[in-house]
């Protein structure tokens, strides 16, 4: 059984590993608008639960929702920051 850790290298790990995905999702765009931010936002949170959904069925390992709340920051923070230098060019 996993222990319950909120703060640890595995979340910081997809942390930043899905704000990379959400940096990159933005970038695709030449420009954008808030909307296509929050469809990329809620496409690659859903990329991210079903990431860990596939997860849960390989012997061994185990689902987490702290990994998607995790991801979901990360998704967020890296989308945002891609469509500010977007807007800035």
């Amino acid at each position: 059984m996993p222990r319950f850790v909120l703060l640890s290298w595995d979340k910081l790990l997809h942390l930043v590993e899905y704000s990379i995905l959400g940096y990159l999702a933005v970038n695709s765009f030449r420009a954008i608008s808030k909307g296509q931010v929050i469809v990329i936002i809620i496409s690659c949170l859903g990329f991210a639960c079903f990431d860990e959904l596939w997860q849960s069925l390989i012997p061994g390992r185990f689902s987490s929702g702290l990994d998607i709340i995790a991801d979901g920051i990360g998704i967020t923070m890296g989308s945002i920051f891609g469509s500010r230098l977007i807007i800035n060019k």
